[in-house]
């Protein structure tokens, strides 16, 4: 338990750390397209709580011009709750994909068409621990209504079988297409400060999950989500009714020095 504490205590020092202004770049799985301010560091650290294990996923974003950002993650570092001691464990048997831990770099462009519609192509892409390539590649249709400030986010992707497994992406398309669809909405209350969130990635596969959750804006910098996420029918998702802590924060190179 001890071993488990030391590992929130590093996150939100690395947090701390990074924390100068507030910008959310994800709804749960699904990416909201937002994109990091030209010059800006974006720091996210997604904790996922199952009744097996707790998976890390950490992602670094740097903002370019014209609505652009790159970066890199580390996505699917699981802890395994033992009772001889907690162990991180990976996967890289090429019989049994998905594989993890990943390493990847990621990369978004957003094309606003106005200030309610913009369009977005993204990707996270990289190796395993056994050098497996592996990708997921997006593009999403995002709209915001003005008066109630609903976001909503349609999109598809194509996911390798080494980065997400081999099983279907959608039951509209056929099977080894590797193509699925994305959806998520967002609605803010109580002055933009709670989010009401939620979303589905089409799949059987290990990110095919329904997602509810919600999301506080506890301060300028600092938001707090709690999701639970239901596995898909017949999918190879984990069932999570458990607690999902994001901490992301934006800031500038100068504020580094």
């Amino acid at each position: 338990m001890n071993y488990l504490r030391s590992q929130y205590l590093l996150t939100v020092l690395l947090a701390v750390i990074a924390s100068t202004s507030f910008a959310q770049q994800n709804l749960f799985n699904v990416p909201s397209s937002d994109i990091t301010s030209r010059n800006k560091l974006f720091y996210q650290q997604q904790l996922n709580f199952t009744s097996g294990f707790i998976q890390f996923n950490t992602t670094f974003s740097y903002g370019l011009r014209k609505n652009m950002e790159v970066g890199v993650n580390l996505v699917g570092l699981n802890l395994n709750k033992t009772s001889s001691g907690p162990s991180f464990i990976t996967n890289a048997s090429p019989s049994t994909p998905p594989f993890y831990p990943y390493y990847t770099v990621n990369f978004q462009k957003a094309f606003p068409l106005n200030n309610v519609f913009k369009i977005a192509i993204g990707t996270q892409t990289g190796l395993s621990d056994n050098a497996d390539f592996g990708s997921y590649i997006y593009s999403n249709f995002v709209s915001v209504l003005p008066n109630i400030k609903t976001k909503i986010i349609t999109g598809i992707y194509w996911g390798s079988d080494s980065f997400l497994g081999p099983e279907d992406r959608s039951e509209l398309l056929p099977q080894g297409t590797n193509v699925g669809t994305q959806i998520g909405i967002e609605q803010p209350i109580l002055k933009e400060r709670f989010f009401l969130i939620v979303e589905n990635i089409s799949g059987r596969h290990s990110l095919g999950e329904t997602s509810l959750g919600s999301a506080w804006l506890f301060s300028k910098h600092w938001m707090l989500s709690m999701v639970c996420q239901f596995p898909n029918y017949q999918g190879q998702s984990t069932k999570s009714l458990g607690t999902r802590i994001d901490v992301r924060s934006e800031t500038s190179l100068k504020d580094l020095k």
